[in-house]
């Protein structure tokens, strides 16, 4: 491979395998969990997913019952729990196909022009 020391084995990483291309974005959002819902930040966006920034500990909502994301009135999606760590969660779409147009408006109303 160019670029790889010759030998060098390239291992699959997260990225690597991720099906969809994350977008860095910076945008207010509302989490929905099973016993209630919080404003979370959304700071990063993929067709698949999210990773979202909550004001306390994921464990505090109860993580794995989040339910639905909604982002300004552009994307309402139900969503499933895939990681949490400290402050962050990674949230899947329930139905990617359905999200792809607004994530698409969502991400182009982030960009510079």
């Amino acid at each position: 491979m160019k670029g790889w020391p010759m030998g060098a084995v390239a291992q699959p990483t997260l990225a690597s395998v991720r099906q969809f291309e994350r977008i860095h974005v910076n945008l207010t959002g509302i989490a929905v969990f099973g016993g209630g819902a919080t404003s979370v930040r959304v700071l990063d966006l993929s067709y698949g997913g999210a990773r979202i920034e909550l004001p306390l500990p994921a464990d505090s909502y109860g993580a794995t019952t989040i339910a639905s994301l909604r982002v300004s009135q552009v994307l309402q999606m139900r969503v499933v729990w895939r990681w949490s760590r400290d402050r962050q969660m990674g949230v899947e779409f329930a139905s990617p196909a359905l999200a792809r147009g607004a994530i698409a408006q969502l991400v182009a109303a982030q960009q510079p022009f």
